[in-house]
């Protein structure tokens, strides 16, 4: 209980989300074409939760080892504008990162699941981790979501911190109006009610 209340805790200042892309975004597979070109796979609940991040106004990083046209195309389509590729030492970006936004590393939220994370991830307030990450780097983690990598795991985590910092409905109402829904019928929650037993990802 003690440690839930912890990360709850640590969860009320997150401000700002810093991604891996492969094992955290997609499910890690490397896909190629029959010309070599490379191929990836994100899942939509993932993509609406980063709708939801920049409607709460949270900053989006995204570091990664790996490059290519394909990662480049998904950043730009969804207003990402600080993606960092082919980068190894995620540590050294991470701070040149958060001192040009900034942005406080006690305020960022970090999802990673292997080695290259690691040195990064101690920097940041809150650490995450998919269902499938490298053993070594769930046993480091402030929290182990219950999905796996490119199957919403980003998503639960933006939708749990949401929650505990009472922003759903708020940030629910701005993804609609970003989304130019202006009517929002009877089962979106609105202020006067509670939606932290329906919305998100319950273990």
């Amino acid at each position: 209980m003690r440690e839930q209340q912890e990360v709850a805790a640590r969860m009320q200042s997150i401000r700002a989300l810093v991604l891996d892309v492969d094992g955290v975004l997609t499910d890690g597979g490397l896909r190629y074409g029959a010309s070599g070109e490379e191929h990836k796979q994100f899942h939509t609940r993932d993509d609406v939760g980063l709708r939801l991040a920049q409607a709460a106004g949270w900053q989006v990083v995204v570091i990664t080892a790996m490059a290519g046209r394909p990662l480049a195309a998904w950043a730009a389509e969804r207003d990402i504008t600080e993606l960092h590729m082919d980068i190894n030492d995620k540590r050294s970006k991470l701070r040149e990162v958060t001192a040009r936004l900034g942005l406080a590393l006690a305020d960022c939220a970090y999802v990673g699941d292997d080695l290259l994370d690691l040195p990064s991830m101690d920097l940041c307030g809150l650490r995450a981790a998919p269902a499938d990450a490298l053993v070594l780097v769930r046993q480091k983690v402030d929290l182990v979501l219950s999905l796996p990598g490119g199957r919403g795991a980003v998503r639960e985590l933006i939708d749990r911190v949401l929650e505990v910092q009472g922003r759903t409905v708020e940030v629910l109402h701005a993804y609609y109006a970003r989304r130019g829904v202006t009517e929002h019928g009877s089962l979106v929650p609105t202020a006067a009610e509670s939606c932290s037993p329906k919305i998100g990802f319950r273990s």
